[in-house]
């Protein structure tokens, strides 16, 4: 609330006092019509731009906590391509947007916390220390955040022991080429490997944090995310696209996971 005094003491320490305690302006008696409409009218344009900045804040708020879940679920499990294209994106938007360069800055720093938040809850609190980002241009600010990304994933894979892991990385590998494949299955990611099945489960859950089977689920409604977002895609071929033949049974699978129809989520991000 800005507020303006209208006083017949023309005492300079009053007015002092005024503004110290805050208030927007000082009208001295007697005043002419068009000072009040000036003083009026400026005051509700700071309000106005006020209430817009709280908005917009608010508003990229939302967004960076959206963009932190994605962006930490990637970097757990070590997605490195796919965590460095959404903080890219992230950024694309906001350029897009051109909310001014503090906003860039305070949205990018919300996302940096909220991200390391993220990666707390999964239970890694050292490995997801990133390191304060300094004052940067934005390009410089795109790409000190994106070494920081590969930091915190090199420190997990470090705490997974994950040099002594090479297996479970040919498996990754072999998961991201064949996702489409509906046949794709743990014996044949363990038969890549050259593991037994009971030791490469035993080995992936204990690396990934997951099993087998929840991050192969993991990945197909992720990649089906970023397809639905595609001009002209189709919710059937994109079922196809992941490994589902079946579509009510993807359709499920992709309800369960992010509490929307496929239909329903393309609506909503796209409009169509």
């Amino acid at each position: 609330m800005d507020i303006v005094i209208l006083s017949g003491y023309d005492e300079f320490a009053y007015a002092q006092q005024g503004l110290r305690y805050g208030v927007a302006d000082y009208l001295l008696k007697p005043v002419r019509e068009e000072q009040v409409y000036e003083i009026l009218t400026k005051t509700a344009c700071k309000l106005e731009a006020a209430r817009k900045a709280k908005e917009q804040r608010g508003f990229w708020l939302q967004e960076c906590k959206k963009a932190a879940e994605q962006i930490a679920e990637h970097v757990w499990l070590l997605n490195e391509e796919e965590a460095i294209r959404a903080w890219i994106e992230f950024m694309r938007r906001l350029e897009i947007a051109k909310p001014g360069a503090g906003t860039i800055r305070n949205a990018a720093d919300d996302l940096i916390a909220l991200l390391q938040g993220e990666l707390q809850l999964r239970g890694d609190e050292e490995s997801a220390e990133m390191d304060p980002v300094p004052s940067a241009a934005e390009d410089d600010l795109l790409e000190l955040v994106k070494n920081g990304l590969i930091d915190i994933m090199n420190r997990i894979r470090q705490s997974r022991n994950w040099g002594l892991y090479h297996p479970v990385r040919k498996a990754l590998a072999f998961i991201h080429d064949r996702l489409s494949d509906p046949e794709l299955s743990m014996q044949q990611a363990a038969a890549e490997t050259g593991m037994s099945i009971s030791y490469f489960s035993r080995s992936f859950k204990e690396e990934m944090g997951i099993s087998f089977t929840e991050y192969v689920i993991r990945r197909r409604m992720e990649h089906a995310k970023e397809l639905l977002l595609e001009a002209g895609s189709k919710t059937y071929e994109i079922a196809w696209a992941v490994g589902y033949m079946d579509y009510p049974h993807f359709a499920k699978s992709f309800k369960k996971w992010y509490g929307l129809s496929p239909t329903e989520y393309k609506k909503r991000m796209t409009g169509f």
